[in-house]
């Protein structure tokens, strides 16, 4: 099955545990990128766990507990996740108003920074965060209950 961001976000909102072996099958027969760098990854890399300074300069990251060793874009993926779930961030107009670079600024900063190739695997990297972001809420809801 074709498995696009937006499926597994109408999976997330609908919470249809029978949508998540799909998408957990789905994610299966994506292409993989063949390239493997493995590197100490926060696991919860996103803006809420950043402390900045009256300047915007990132001063600390937060909530370590996710850490562990995973691969590096991945990770970077996670973070701009909140230029796909926050409607104002996919909004340019609104992006440029704010001094924020769009998710395509900032992907390409990050490549300028690294020197790494975001382009090739950038939705295989988005639909396996989304899939983990489905993990995170059901075990959540499973807590809850």
């Amino acid at each position: 099955p074709t498995l696009t961001p937006e499926k597994i976000i109408t999976t997330i909102k609908n919470k249809k545990t029978g949508e998540i072996y799909e998408t957990e099958e789905a994610l299966k027969a994506a292409n993989i990128p063949d390239e493997d760098e493995t590197s100490i990854v926060h696991g919860d890399y996103r803006l809420d766990n950043m402390v900045f300074n009256a300047a915007n300069n990132v001063m600390g990251v937060l909530d370590w507990e996710l850490s562990t060793l995973g691969h590096p874009i991945a990770d970077f993926n996670y973070h701009c996740i909140s230029w796909r779930n926050i409607p104002d961030l996919a909004n340019e107009k609104f992006c440029n108003e704010n001094g924020i670079p769009t998710e395509k600024e900032y992907r390409n900063m990050y490549s300028e920074i690294t020197g790494k190739n975001l382009d090739e695997h950038w939705e295989f990297y988005t639909i396996f965060n989304f899939f983990k972001l489905i993990m995170y809420i059901t075990i959540l809801n499973i807590k809850i209950l």
